[in-house]
């Protein structure tokens, strides 16, 4: 049987990490992959939805902040709701997808490149779970800001009430099986093998590679974006939140055989690097993301 999570001391976090400065760099690398992913797929699935929107007659502008409603219109069918207001989840599906595609091919030496596409793929998962959460948050109500995405094409297919929460909860359940796999990534993105074979070591591992670089990566989101569509983003924070204790549980599945580790992990940027990364996301995020326009292709 699996061990089962253990609480481990916050003295402990960063068991088995010889430089403790390097690894505070390490993780903020990954954060910041977490925060570029996390705004890119944010605007380009209100990109999309605009484009689609525009190709089908209407006009709305699209931000960062959202694409303009649309209420008040006509014309509508339940297919041109679902190809406008489902590209923001099926952004998250394609990216979800194209991220385990390619983590499956590149080398482990890659590290770098191994985790940007790892939270290219937790963000792609990320987004279409977070349009579940939304669903469960509209209450089925109309005049709900959160009555989009899948719950709002439900409804123009006239669904029973009860259909359409049974279908939130499956697709909820089909995350589980993704959460799975990725644990699985996590895993091969520790600094340490020796964790690998630790009592707690695992959940060691969800701390540093999962957990730490999701807090920071979220606050990079918040500094760069507040207080632009905040609300959906407070529900993605939270949805994220049972995913990762999916990973933390799922990673007690594998054994540590043919899990590949570098030693030491990833190998952060330059804290000059880093802070003109973060410099630029802040920037772009504020003016050019912040401005409204029509469809970008």
């Amino acid at each position: 049987m699996p061990a089962t999570p253990t609480k481990v001391p916050l003295n402990k976090l960063f068991l088995s990490v010889d430089n403790r400065k390097e690894h505070i760099q390490n993780l903020f690398t990954s954060a910041l992959y977490f925060a570029v992913t996390f705004i890119a797929l944010h605007y380009l699935g209100h990109a999309w939805s605009t484009h689609n929107a525009h190709h089908y007659g209407y006009t709305p502008l699209f931000s960062y902040n959202g694409m303009d409603t649309l209420l008040g219109t006509s014309g509508w069918t339940a297919r041109k709701i679902g190809i406008i207001h489902l590209m923001p989840p099926f952004i998250g599906v394609v990216s979800l997808f194209l991220g385990l595609l390619l983590l499956q091919l590149i080398r482990t030496k890659r590290i770098h490149l191994r985790t940007f596409l790892f939270w290219l793929s937790v963000n792609g998962l990320l987004i279409y779970a977070s349009y579940i959460s939304t669903g469960f948050l509209s209450g089925l109500n109309y005049s709900s800001k959160f009555f989009t995405g899948f719950v709002g094409y439900y409804a123009w297919l006239y669904w029973k009430p009860i259909n359409i929460y049974c279908m939130l909860f499956m697709q909820a359940l089909l995350c589980l099986p993704v959460l799975f796999y990725l644990s699985r990534f996590a895993l091969g993105l520790n600094y340490s093998s020796s964790l690998l074979k630790q009592d707690k070591g695992r959940v060691i591992i969800w701390a540093n590679v999962v957990l730490i670089p999701f807090v920071l990566g979220s606050m990079i989101v918040v500094l760069a974006t507040f207080p632009m569509d905040f609300g959906y983003q407070l529900v993605r924070f939270a949805t994220f939140i049972p995913m990762a204790l999916a990973m933390l549980a799922s990673m007690h599945f594998f054994s540590t055989r043919n899990i590949g580790i570098i030693k030491g992990g990833l190998k952060g940027f330059p804290i000059i690097l880093f802070v003109a990364a973060l410099v630029m996301i802040v920037v772009i995020s504020r003016t050019v993301l912040s401005v409204s326009s029509g469809p970008l292709w």
